[in-house]
Parts: C-alpha cells; sequence; structure tokens
C-alpha cells in the first residue's frame, strides 16, 4: 500500500519511508486540478501542463499531437473505459491513443471546467456560459440561458436524462429536464439559498447543501426541516442516511426526519462528512477538530493530532483499516496509536492539499 500525496508546494526529493512525486522531475503536470482512479487502479493527474497516469511504478506522460498539453480542469472516465480530460478542448484516451475535440466537432471554446456521463452514454461537458452534450459524434451546446453565470464546478447526472449544474462561484443551480436548461431556486423562489454542495441518493434523489438549510428536491418542489446553514458536504452512509454538518452540529436524516445526532459545542465548528471507513465509523473533518461516530459514542480529535486551528484538509482510509489525514503534515491513526509524518519523514511539504491510497501502488 502506498500514499499518493497532493501538495500545495513541492520541493526537492527525501530519502524515507514516503514516495513523492516532484513537479519539476516531470513527472506530475504542474499543480493538480483532477485526479481519478481508473478501473485498472491506475491513477491519472491533471494539472497545469496536461495529463499524467501512474501504474504504481511507471508514470507515462503523453507526447502526442491531440494529448492534452496546456491547463486541464477535469477527468472522467466512461462506461468504456475512455479517460476524457477537459481543458482548452476535450481529449479522450482510449488505451491506445488520444483524440481532440473542439470547434471542428461542434464543440464550443473552452477551458472544460466539469465532465460527467448521463443514464444514456452521453458525455456533458461544462465550459464558460455553456454546457455541451456530446456522443462521441455530434456535439449540442446549451446557454448561457438557463445555466449558472459563473463557473460550473459540478455536474451530477440523475435518471431519465436530468442533469444539475451547481456554480458555487455565482451560488446557482441549474436544473436540464431532458430538453431545456433552467436555473433553479433552491427553498423558496422568492428568497433562494446559495447552494454549496449536491449529493444523488441511492433512490436517485436530489439533495442540496445550502448556506442557510438543507434540501430534498422532489419533483420541483423542495422539501426541508433542517433550517440551519450545512457545511460544503453531504454523506449518505451504508444505510441509506444522510449526513450534513451545520452550525456546531451533525444532522442526520433517516426514515423521513432530520435529528441533531452531535453537538460540538461553540469552540467547535460544522464537521463535514467524509467517508465512512470499512468498520462503518464515520468521519467529520472541520477546521478544528476531527470527529468519529462509531454508530453509539462520539470521538473528537484535536490535540492527538497536534492540529492547532489548521485545516484537516483530506482524509482517507487504507485497506488495513487505518485513517490517514492531511493538515500540517500527515497523520495516521492505527488501531488507536497517532503517528505524524512531515518532511523529515520524506514528504515534500507539510503542506498537504490532498491523499489517494491505493494497495496496488508501488512503495
Amino acid at each position: 500500500m502506498s500514499v499518493v500525496v497532493c501538495v500545495a508546494s513541492m520541493r526537492a526529493p527525501a530519502l524515507a519511508d514516503w514516495q513523492h512525486f516532484n513537479v519539476s522531475e516531470g513527472r506530475l503536470p504542474g499543480v493538480p486540478h483532477a485526479l481519478i482512479e481508473d478501473r485498472s487502479r491506475q491513477l491519472w493527474f491533471a494539472g497545469e501542463s496536461g495529463v499524467v497516469a501512474y501504474d504504481g511504478y511507471r508514470w507515462q506522460s503523453f507526447i502526442d499531437r491531440d494529448a492534452p498539453a496546456g491547463p486541464t480542469w477535469s477527468l472522467c472516465e466512461d462506461r468504456a473505459g475512455n479517460i476524457w480530460c477537459g481543458g482548452d478542448r476535450v481529449h479522450r484516451h482510449d488505451g491506445r491513443g488520444w483524440t481532440s475535440y473542439g470547434p471542428e466537432a461542434g464543440l464550443p471554446p473552452g477551458p472544460f471546467y466539469a465532465v460527467a456521463q448521463d443514464s444514456l452514454g452521453n458525455l456533458w461537458f461544462s465550459s464558460p456560459g455553456r454546457v455541451t452534450r456530446f456522443d462521441g459524434n455530434v456535439a449540442e451546446s446549451f446557454g448561457p440561458d438557463g445555466l449558472p453565470g459563473g463557473r460550473i464546478e459540478q455536474l451530477v447526472t440523475g435518471r431519465s436524462g436530468t442533469l444539475w449544474a451547481l456554480s458555487r462561484e455565482a451560488g446557482q443551480l441549474a436544473r436540464y429536464d431532458g430538453a431545456l436548461w433552467s436555473i433553479v431556486a433552491v427553498g423558496d423562489p422568492l428568497s433562494p439559498a446559495i447552494p454549496t454542495a449536491l449529493a444523488l441518493d441511492q433512490s436517485g434523489r436530489l439533495w442540496v447543501a445550502s448556506q442557510t438549510e438543507a434540501y430534498l428536491e422532489l419533483g420541483g418542489t423542495w422539501s426541508t426541516g433542517l433550517a440551519i446553514p450545512c457545511s460544503d458536504g453531504i454523506l449518505e452512509d451504508r444505510q441509506g442516511r444522510l449526513w450534513v454538518g451545520c452550525l456546531y452540529s451533525i444532522y442526520r436524516h433517516d426514515r423521513g426526519e432530520w435529528r441533531r445526532i452531535y453537538a460540538l459545542g461553540p469552540e467547535g465548528d460544522s464537521g463535514i462528512p467524509v467517508l465512512q471507513d470499512r468498520a462503518g465509523n464515520l468521519w467529520f473533518l472541520g477546521q478544528q477538530r476531527i470527529t468519529r461516530y462509531d454508530g453509539e459514542e462520539w470521538q473528537a480529535f484535536a490535540s492527538e493530532l497536534d492540529i492547532g486551528t489548521r485545516q484537516v484538509t483530506a482524509m482517507a482510509v487504507d485497506p488495513a483499516g487505518s485513517i490517514w489525514f492531511a493538515g500540517d503534515g500527515v497523520h495516521r491513526l492505527n488501531g488507536g496509536t497517532w503517528s505524524h509524518f512531515g518532511e523529515k519523514d520524506g514528504l515534500p511539504s507539510t503542506a498537504i492539499a490532498d491523499l489517494i491510497l491505493s494497495s496496488t501502488l508501488g512503495s
């Protein structure tokens, strides 16, 4: 098992148990903007200078004429295993080579900030003032009417051809009903909420976290019951219950009702639900603490991590069940024992932005 760490800045290589990858070595394509793991467990990084792939042992860069070469913002693997990348143009890697798509294929000018595939197999791309549907041959663009005014950072595909587009920059949500796009007022149409995150539950229903409440979309109407500012995240657990972090508390939606499950207290902050580990524990991130819920008891971690008021930026669980945290270096919780890793242990920086754990990567 290896840990891939995305950092805010890179320094010279260091010798330790950590394996890190330096932009100057020609491996990472600049500061990463997107990261996915494909069905063969290969990692793809998109950044300021294109895309690279890593199979756990070897880095592969691409010098093909049609490969991404400039800033690349989004990655998506389709059902056939093709990798789609959004940059100034759209690029597809089919396992053998690259194909590039642009205005000659009917696409609008880039950059393309989000990529998603719908239930019918169509690819959708967001670009300034546009969302484009592409079946591999024919492109159809929508907008700017009916779309959010800012950068669309999240595309969520629902059932029956429904698509949702979120712009945190503009604080707006749009919906595609199979024919037209339209701006959707979340909550009260006269005083709509500002959406911050989207999630589809196991039933295909859309949940929206906002700066004022959490909402469930029900065929054009909104159901709430949680009139509290929410964090930028919604998590559905394996039992189909939804969790959100709100002002100084954590709430759960179960059997049609919201309940406050845990009060962090005024010295804490709204925990963002991040993951459910192999043991079923739920983990929440905040700027001052990390909170774990095992189904019966809550445990907050702050002093053990020695993070002070630094924000924990990412969490991941490895195949052995250890929990890893990014924030002022990397911290590991293994069977109740905390370990901290910093520059002296081989990390290129303590400003860690993300973590990806994979059982197949070389160590």
